[in-house]
């Protein structure tokens, strides 16, 4: 209706309107000049006007039945619009979902191509500002509403249909006619060119439609192809007429999104509209209110809002919430809207809420209905119990029980077509004004391992960035001898553990499985990754088997070295060729490796790891440049470019690493682009193989033929003010402390992934 007003107001024409209350929509009018009423009163219609009223506003509202009485020309909100449409080409926007997503969208892509649409959005558009424009171009671009039919007194130039479910059956009572309905606005589409259909819909494909369909199925006329979601975005490539459209990013989540951004990318392009000019009105787009539309972010608490009401919308739209959370716990806030839906979706909602790891239930929002007979909102929560755990809170007690349930690094998403965005705007508000407890974060360094030293300096790091607001920070040193100077008592107070323990009794898994039994969770690589990583021989082993090119190499145990000493070193050399390196198989930072190049050399230098480790590896070198890459878990999973190693001889040692005379290694490579996109596949690859899900630092090779050959892999690299993993994050602009919150978020994840797995074996 204020999109209505708008436009009005833009041709010439006085406007006047009542609503029950005041709000910013109607505050905007009379700041343009129209007049509003407070309520509805048969006294504010005065002769000689035309009346418009919506599907909302009954026969027996005292403003209608005055303007029946005086025998006043009256107009329901469609009948208005279809003639304010009569000189333009519309542009209609149909279906049950994403309507106004997409027709926000396609009258961003006009205005940017300079088309001067007029428009009417359901919504209100960052882009747009208003529900409505007078534009003198050709295109008027229109959400056609078919909860009450309406849309069918509309005849568009084109069309986008998004989906076809069973809602608003209050109005069409039956499946049939709302498909019927469809149908029937289709067919009144002028330019059969200009009608689009998603294709992915079955209740769309079994009216046969006419048109061009669209979708991730291969049977569409324009197909997405390689679709992805990075965070609150998404990229995906079209197939359209025998072109490829790679790589379109629109700010929008999830792919029910990426169908109405290619309808919109279509439609484009059939209007002459170019690719560069869709492309960058795509970039440049905004949202749309009450869209997954960010409210705020306090303590790394991040605050959404949306409109999802139905079921459909809402298993989508929380799918896609799941993936953009990138490790946070997924707070649900479900605010049912109206009586009839709860009615005809019932059985629905019990199992759409999945993705959610915490879900809460407030008061059934009716939107002027009048309350059905044992239509509850207690019925609706048994319905969902049967396949969900949740809380009902009361509307009026929502606030005070999230400032209970909220911790740093959650995610909450207000969800209803009702007034449940109020809360998340309060919720904001109350977390500025009196912040969450801190959480207490059990710094664990030191330790057992001829990498103590390392250890300690890397905490300082981990120390100094870890944010104060939002962090308690506990420090467990770890003595050289393995014992702690804090209680066991005090690390299980403590709400998670940040290992930053390298080599053995820390970095190999031990430390890992010790969290594990004490039921607390922790950064970095797990218990089952972290030992495989820890042992170079085993890694290497592995990515052979995987086809993963690695230097040729044998490993020995202690005990074997004892029995069959001669036997080890006559089939090293008959196997491998000199110059040969040996190393313990579970030290870092080069401690007990040397460089040998004749067999007296090869017993002194496994005699000398021997001394560090009770298991030997002996592998060949390799000539080429040593690169190394850093990565950190997620979705999508981060990849550094590469840094190159300036070693100062044969070996890059503790010295030349951590030492006063420490080399500096060179940032972002100058391998070239194709070698550096080969390299971080190698190393993503790696990554998978050996189920690593924190930190890590991949080392390898590159030879001059240009073959990448694997060296090893660090599952808690060095962090202090010389190892080259922080500097690869500064060179890829990544400020510490993000870096250290998503290293957080992914433990506290694990955790609950592990929970819920433990939760399904015991039933």
């Amino acid at each position: 209706m204020s999109a209505l007003a708008r436009i009005l107001l833009q041709k010439g024409a006085k406007v006047t309107g009542s609503d029950l209350s005041i709000s910013k929509i109607t505050q905007e009018l009379i700041a343009l000049g129209v007049e509003v009423y407070p309520n509805h009163s048969a006294e504010w219609i005065a002769a000689q006007e035309a009346i418009v009223y919506s599907s909302a506003v009954s026969c027996e509202n005292p403003e209608f039945q005055e303007a029946q009485s005086k025998k006043l020309s009256i107009l329901h909100r469609a009948d208005l619009l279809a003639q304010l449409m009569e000189d333009y080409a519309p542009l209609l926007v149909a279906g049950s979902h994403g309507k106004t997503t997409t027709s926000a969208l396609l009258a961003h892509l006009c205005i940017a191509a300079g088309l001067d649409p007029s428009y009417a959005v359901g919504g209100s558009s960052h882009n747009l500002g208003y529900h409505g424009h007078h534009g003198k171009g050709l295109y008027f671009v229109a959400e056609a509403d078919e909860s009450d039919g309406s849309f069918l007194k509309y005849s568009g130039f084109g069309a986008i249909l998004t989906n076809l479910d069973n809602d608003h059956l209050d109005y069409w009572k039956s499946q049939e006619a709302l498909g019927h309905g469809f149908r029937s606005f289709a067919a009144q589409v002028r330019s059969k060119e200009h009608l689009f259909f998603c294709q992915d819909d079955p209740a769309l494909v079994a009216l046969q439609l006419p048109g061009i369909s669209y979708g991730f199925s291969k049977a569409s006329d324009l197909v997405i192809q390689d679709y992805r979601q990075e965070g609150f975005s998404s990229v995906f490539t079209l197939a359209f007429k025998g072109e490829l459209y790679p790589e379109i990013r629109i700010p929008l989540m999830g792919r029910h999104n990426a169908l109405n951004a290619a309808a919109v990318f279509g439609l484009g392009l059939q209007l002459k509209l170019s690719n560069e000019q869709i492309r960058s009105a795509f970039a440049s787009f905004s949202g749309v209110l009450r869209r997954a539309e960010k409210v705020g972010e306090v303590q790394e608490v991040m605050v959404y809002d949306d409109y999802a009401h139905h079921p459909a919308e809402i298993a989508t739209t929380l799918q896609a919430f799941q993936q953009a959370a990138d490790g946070r716990r997924l707070v649900l806030l479900f605010q049912p809207h109206r009586y009839s839906r709860t009615r005809d979706c019932l059985e629905e909602f019990a199992s759409v809420f999945g993705a959610a790891d915490q879900l809460i239930v407030t008061d059934i929002y009716g939107a002027g209905e009048i309350p059905i007979p044992g239509i509850t909102t207690e019925l609706l929560c048994q319905k969902i119990r049967a396949e969900k755990e949740l809380t009902y809170v009361p509307y009026k007690e929502l606030v005070a029980h999230l400032k209970t349930v909220l911790q740093p690094h959650d995610l909450l998403v207000t969800m209803g077509a009702g007034d449940v965005w109020k809360i998340g705007t309060e919720i904001v508000t109350q977390l500025q004004k009196s912040p969450l407890k801190q959480m207490r974060m059990a710094l664990l360094f030191g330790g057992a391992s001829t990498e103590h030293d390392v250890s300690v300096s890397s905490a300082e790091y981990v120390r100094r960035y870890l944010d104060s607001k939002i962090y308690q920070v506990e420090p467990f040193f770890i003595r050289k001898n393995g014992t702690f100077e804090r209680s066991l008592e005090e690390l299980q107070a403590c709400d998670m553990a940040f290992p930053v323990l390298h080599g053995s009794f820390g970095e190999d898994g031990a430390m890992q499985g010790f969290l594990e039994i004490l039921g607390l969770p922790y950064t970095g690589c797990d218990f089952r990754a972290s030992p495989i990583c820890m042992d170079k021989a085993l890694a290497k082993h592995l990515a052979a088997r995987h086809g993963i090119l690695v230097a040729p190499f044998i490993d020995f145990s202690a005990k074997e070295w004892e029995r069959e000493q001669e036997g080890i070193v006559e089939k090293i050399c008959a196997t491998l060729k000199f110059p040969l390196f040996t190393k313990g198989v579970h030290l870092g930072s080069s401690i007990g490796v040397r460089k040998v190049r004749t067999v007296e050399e090869l017993v002194e230098g496994i005699e000398y790891a021997l001394s560090f480790d009770w298991k030997v590896l002996v592998e060949e070198e390799v000539v080429g440049r040593e690169i190394e890459f850093a990565l950190c878990g997620g979705d999508p999973l981060f990849v550094s470019d590469p840094c190159e190693i300036q070693k100062s001889g044969d070996l890059h040692t503790y010295a030349t690493k951590y030492g006063e005379t420490a080399v500096d290694s060179v940032m972002r490579a100058d391998l070239g682009a194709e070698t550096i996109a080969l390299g971080k596949e190698f190393v993503k690859k790696l990554y998978k193989i050996f189920g690593c899900d924190g930190f890590a630092r991949i080392d390898c090779f590159l030879e001059v033929t240009g073959s990448i050959v694997f060296n090893e892999i660090n599952p808690i690299p060095g962090l202090t003010p010389t190892s080259a993993y922080p500097e690869m994050l500064a060179a890829e602009g990544i400020v510490p402390a993000d870096f250290l919150n998503r290293l957080v978020r992914l433990g506290l994840a694990r955790k609950r992934a592990d929970e819920r797995r433990f939760k399904d074996c015991r039933g």
